[in-house]
């Protein structure tokens, strides 16, 4: 049974949150290809937008998707932690799909973390189990 919240559906504040944050990463390196125009539109197709009135015909962001994303990061700071994974590893994805996480990049997936609720130790685990980063190791310092 559907899931919802300040009247919407669960998987269309997902969405909303999804789709503010990939545009955001995509933009963090002042660099967008085609690889991540593909991801973005892979992971929040336009048609969803449009059937969740999140954009208009032009494309134009709409005033229900503000509402959404409001009452996203009120309601999925308490999703499972499972369902939080899924939302870092497709923001992830967006970032590494050029071949590399720009450091802006990696900040907005590290602030997404946070909105979600996240926990340091919980973002340092999810990025361990990341195939394409998995776990860092800082070495040995020097004295």
């Amino acid at each position: 049974m559907p899931e919802f919240h300040a009247g919407f559906h669960s998987d269309d504040l997902t969405l909303a949150f999804l789709a503010e944050l990939a545009h955001r990463i995509v933009a963090a390196d002042d660099d967008v290809d085609e690889t991540e125009e593909f991801i973005v539109g892979k992971l929040c197709p336009a048609e969803r937008l449009l059937a969740a009135g999140f954009i208009d015909e032009t494309g134009r962001r709409t005033d229900r998707y503000q509402e959404a994303l409001r009452a996203a990061l009120r309601v999925l700071p308490s999703m499972p932690l499972d369902e939080k994974r899924i939302l870092i590893d497709d923001l992830l994805a967006v970032g590494l799909v050029d071949g590399d996480l720009h450091p802006r990049e990696s900040q907005v997936v590290f602030h997404g973390a946070r909105m979600l609720g996240l926990s340091d130790e919980d973002l340092d685990e999810i990025l361990d189990s990341h195939p394409a980063i998995g776990p860092v190791d800082p070495g040995d310092p020097e004295t």
